[in-house]
C-alpha cells in the first residue's frame, strides 16, 4: 500500500474543486491545463477536465485578461469508479517561457462502485525529447491544442469499488 490514508475523499458524479493558493508563482500567461486521475495498475493518468489556452487567467492575456483564477470546479463522472487508492493530478504546459511540463499530485480515494471507465490520457509534451515540443505561444493560444483535443490516446482505469472510509 502506498500511503495509508488519501488526503482527500471525492465521491463519482460530484463537483471537486482544485484551488492555487497565493501567490502562485508564475502563471506564464496562460496555457493549457489538465486535472487528471491515475488508478492502480494503470500506466497513466485519465483526463477529467481541461483548462485549454487561458488556464489561471479570466480570458486572452494580451486582450485584457486577468491572471485571477486560483480555482477550478467539475463534475466527475458519475461512473467514475471507486477506489480507495488513486492519484490526482493538475498538469500544465506555458504559454511563455522555458518550454516546460509542470505537474503536482496528490494521494485521493473516490467512493464509487466498482467498474471501468475509458477516456482520453493525460497530454504529455515539453518534456524530454521523446515527447512533442509546443513552442511558445506567441499570442497564438491555439498553438499545440491539437495534442489536447484531436491528436490523443485513450485509456482505461479500473477500480475495484469503494464505499468511503469509517471512523
Amino acid at each position: 500500500m502506498p500511503w495509508p490514508q488519501p488526503t482527500e475523499t471525492w465521491t463519482a458524479g460530484q463537483p471537486v474543486t482544485f484551488k492555487f493558493y497565493k501567490p502562485v508563482a508564475a502563471t506564464h500567461h496562460g496555457g493549457h491545463c489538465e486535472f487528471s486521475i491515475m488508478y492502480p495498475n494503470s500506466t497513466t493518468y485519465l483526463v477529467l477536465h481541461q483548462e485549454l489556452r487561458y488556464c489561471f487567467y479570466t480570458g486572452p492575456p494580451d486582450n485584457g485578461g486577468k491572471d485571477t483564477v486560483r480555482e477550478y470546479t467539475f463534475n466527475l463522472p458519475p461512473n467514475l469508479p471507486g477506489t480507495p487508492h488513486a492519484v490526482a493530478a493538475w498538469t500544465f504546459v506555458n504559454s511563455v517561457g522555458a518550454r516546460e511540463f509542470y505537474a503536482l499530485c496528490g494521494d485521493i480515494a473516490v467512493i464509487g462502485p466498482a467498474g471501468t471507465l475509458t477516456g482520453k490520457a493525460v497530454t504529455i509534451v515539453n518534456y524530454g525529447s521523446d515527447t512533442v515540443l509546443i513552442p511558445e505561444f506567441l499570442g497564438n493560444y491555439d498553438t499545440g491544442i491539437s495534442y489536447y483535443t484531436t491528436n490523443t490516446t485513450n485509456v482505461t482505469v479500473v477500480g475495484e469499488g469503494f464505499g468511503g472510509y469509517s471512523g
